[in-house]
C-alpha cells in the first residue's frame, strides 16, 4: 500500500472547497471556466524497466 490515494483524495477535497484551481480561462470569451470534473492522472517509473519498447 502507498498513501498515493489519501493524497489524491485530499487533492480533490482541496478542489472541492477551492473550485477556481480545477478551472481554466478561455482567453476567446475573456472568462474562467470552472470543471465539474475531477480526471486525476498518475505516472511511475519501474526501475530496471525499458522506456522503449
Amino acid at each position: 500500500l502507498t498513501y498515493l490515494p489519501f493524497i489524491i483524495k485530499a487533492v480533490i477535497a482541496g478542489l472541492r472547497v477551492h473550485p477556481r484551481l480545477n478551472a481554466r480561462m478561455d482567453d476567446e470569451h475573456q472568462e474562467l471556466v470552472i470543471h465539474s470534473g475531477y480526471h486525476i492522472g498518475v505516472a511511475a517509473a519501474a526501475r530496471g524497466a525499458s522506456s522503449s519498447r
